[in-house]
């Protein structure tokens, strides 16, 4: 059955053995896609911070910032 199956995530960090990382097949798509939002928010401030100094640096780190954001408009939007 489809539903039985468990989804593993291998990850391999050298020089140590193999971690399997569950990930829960009930998750919706949209909890998905929010999930891998926050990580590009995450990620976009972690580029504003390594930007510190860099005027185009930060001029391109913020506006991905910004648009990281724009995106998440719909998971907090009621649906109609």
């Amino acid at each position: 059955m489809l539903h039985d199956r468990k989804i593993y995530l291998m990850v391999r960090i050298y020089p140590r053995p193999i971690y399997a990382i569950k990930i829960d097949p009930d998750m919706t798509n949209r909890q998905i896609n929010f999930i891998g939002w926050i990580l590009f928010v995450i990620s976009a401030i972690g580029f504003c911070i390594a930007s510190i100094g860099s005027f185009w640096g930060m001029f391109g780190s913020v506006f991905f910032l910004i648009a990281c954001l724009v995106f998440m408009v719909p998971f907090f939007r009621d649906e109609e």
